[in-house]
């Protein structure tokens, strides 16, 4: 599954595999995904995560 993944320090967005996000946000991929899927984004204190389609 790839995401989008937008810092909000730098507002800056990239596309990535789910496996790199959870990397960078320090979350399990099944978290993340549970969290799209229920809430339509997931959220820390600096990214944001959401599935692109």
């Amino acid at each position: 599954m790839g995401v989008i993944l937008r810092d909000k320090r730098t507002d800056i967005e990239a596309e990535m595999p789910i496996e790199r996000a959870a990397d960078l946000m320090e979350l399990e991929v099944v978290d993340i995904e549970w969290a799209i899927e229920e809430f339509g984004v997931c959220e820390t204190d600096v990214h944001i995560c959401f599935d692109p389609s």
